[in-house]
Protein backbone atom coordinates (compact mmCIF):
# COMPACT_ATOMS: atom_id res chain seq x y z
CA UNK A 1 0.00 0.00 0.00
CA UNK A 2 1.51 3.34 -1.03
CA UNK A 3 0.53 6.89 0.23
CA UNK A 4 0.63 9.98 -1.78
CA UNK A 5 3.72 12.15 -1.43
CA UNK A 6 2.37 15.82 -1.03
CA UNK A 7 3.40 17.83 -4.43
CA UNK A 8 5.02 20.66 -2.74
CA UNK A 9 7.59 18.16 -0.92
CA UNK A 10 10.99 18.21 -2.26
CA UNK A 11 13.13 14.98 -3.01
CA UNK A 12 14.75 16.09 0.36
CA UNK A 13 11.16 16.20 1.96
CA UNK A 14 10.85 12.62 0.63
CA UNK A 15 13.84 11.50 1.69
CA UNK A 16 13.77 12.72 5.07
CA UNK A 17 9.86 11.01 5.16
CA UNK A 18 11.76 7.81 4.00
CA UNK A 19 14.41 7.80 6.32
CA UNK A 20 11.70 8.78 9.51
CA UNK A 21 9.57 5.60 8.12
CA UNK A 22 12.75 3.25 7.57
CA UNK A 23 13.66 3.91 11.12
CA UNK A 24 10.40 2.94 12.33
CA UNK A 25 9.96 -0.04 11.01
CA UNK A 26 13.31 -1.12 12.44
CA UNK A 27 12.36 -0.14 15.56
CA UNK A 28 8.88 -1.74 15.52
CA UNK A 29 11.06 -5.08 14.67
CA UNK A 30 13.03 -4.40 17.59
CA UNK A 31 10.51 -3.91 20.27
CA UNK A 32 8.76 -7.44 19.18
CA UNK A 33 12.39 -9.17 19.15
CA UNK A 34 12.92 -7.59 22.52
CA UNK A 35 9.19 -8.87 23.71
CA UNK A 36 10.31 -12.32 22.14
CA UNK A 37 13.59 -12.44 24.32
CA UNK A 38 12.15 -11.04 27.44
CA UNK A 39 9.29 -13.80 26.79
CA UNK A 40 12.14 -16.45 26.38
CA UNK A 41 13.45 -14.89 29.49
CA UNK A 42 10.58 -15.28 31.97
CA UNK A 43 9.40 -19.21 30.56
CA UNK A 44 13.44 -20.36 31.46
CA UNK A 45 13.37 -18.71 34.76
CA UNK A 46 10.12 -20.27 35.48
CA UNK A 47 11.33 -23.11 34.81
CA UNK A 48 14.53 -23.02 36.85
CA UNK A 49 12.76 -21.43 40.52
CA UNK A 50 9.68 -24.46 39.64
CA UNK A 51 13.18 -26.85 39.67
CA UNK A 52 14.98 -25.43 42.58
CA UNK A 53 10.88 -25.63 44.40
CA UNK A 54 10.82 -29.31 43.75
CA UNK A 55 14.44 -30.11 44.78
CA UNK A 56 15.13 -30.78 40.58
CA UNK A 57 18.43 -29.92 39.82
CA UNK A 58 18.79 -28.77 36.03
CA UNK A 59 21.91 -31.02 35.70
CA UNK A 60 19.44 -34.16 36.47
CA UNK A 61 17.18 -33.44 33.44
CA UNK A 62 19.99 -33.34 31.09
CA UNK A 63 20.97 -36.91 29.85
CA UNK A 64 23.82 -38.11 28.98
CA UNK A 65 24.26 -38.48 25.57
CA UNK A 66 26.06 -41.78 24.59
CA UNK A 67 29.47 -41.71 22.16
CA UNK A 68 28.69 -43.05 18.40
CA UNK A 69 30.78 -46.21 19.70
CA UNK A 70 28.25 -46.78 22.41
CA UNK A 71 24.88 -46.25 20.03
CA UNK A 72 26.52 -49.18 17.24
CA UNK A 73 26.72 -51.85 19.81
CA UNK A 74 23.41 -50.84 21.32
CA UNK A 75 21.83 -51.14 18.03
CA UNK A 76 19.22 -54.31 18.33
CA UNK A 77 19.31 -54.61 14.12
CA UNK A 78 23.47 -55.73 14.09
CA UNK A 79 21.87 -58.63 16.55
CA UNK A 80 19.90 -60.40 13.59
Amino acid sequence: MSRKVPEAWSDDDRKLYLNIALRRKREHVSAYALIAIGGQLFHRLETVIDNQTHGESEEEDDEEIPDSDDCESQNPADEN
